[in-house]
């Protein structure tokens, strides 16, 4: 409650860095819808709505995040995807005999006359969460990584050693590895890590070439 306090008294920062907390800790979809209001930046406002879309379960509770979302994808001109949205609010809204908002009227008309939606954003939504790892994981500092081995696990799967400059291990799958225009897989590498220490666990990872 205490971010919510923030947000009503205007202080924004301290409320998102209060959302921001309780986001690493509890996955409720009330948290992404409340910081969706606040962010500014599009790509991970855009992933807070989809994030919420995907934790809501009761699904009378997501037709203002359907709204929100078919607003930024309208501005994009992601017609059909923005139809999608304002199809599910619709649906949503009707089915409980609820009144369609002016809003909702505007942005159908935005939509260009004859968009087919289509059948579903889940895709969508998973691809924009990656919006969010640089959100949530930008306090902790970026640490150097070099890649030493790729190896089979003990399942058979792909994975990479690499090693900080004080040379400890961190372990990931080879899938997350970078390539380079050139297709050549990338040895150095930036990375945020969540418990360093102990279990370490890489949560951002870029090219240091």
């Amino acid at each position: 409650y205490l971010a919510r306090l923030y947000a009503a008294s205007g202080r924004k920062a301290k409320a998102v860095k209060a959302y921001k907390k309780l986001a690493l800790i509890t996955g409720q979809a009330y948290i992404w819808s409340d910081l969706a209001a606040l962010m500014t930046d599009p790509a991970q406002r855009q992933a807070a709505l989809c994030k919420a879309l995907l934790l809501q379960r009761d699904m009378n509770k997501t037709g203002r995040l359907h709204l929100g979302l078919a607003q930024l994808l309208i501005k994009q001109e992601r017609f059909p995807e923005a139809a999608c949205e304002l199809r599910q609010y619709r649906d949503i809204y009707t089915r409980n005999g609820w009144h369609l908002s002016d809003f909702y009227q505007c942005l159908r008309q935005s939509v260009p006359a004859g968009t087919q939606p289509v059948r579903d954003n889940r895709a969508l939504y998973q691809a924009s969460l990656a919006a969010l790892d640089d959100f949530l994981y930008s306090d902790l500092p970026e640490m150097s990584l070099m890649l030493t081995t790729e190896f089979k696990d003990r399942r058979g799967n792909m994975s990479a050693r690499l090693v900080t400059d004080d040379g400890k291990a961190v372990f990931l799958p080879a899938s997350r590895l970078l390539t380079d225009a050139r297709g050549v897989c990338v040895r150095h590498y930036l990375a945020r890590i969540v418990n360093p220490d102990d279990h370490p666990k890489v949560v951002t990872l870029r090219s240091k070439e």
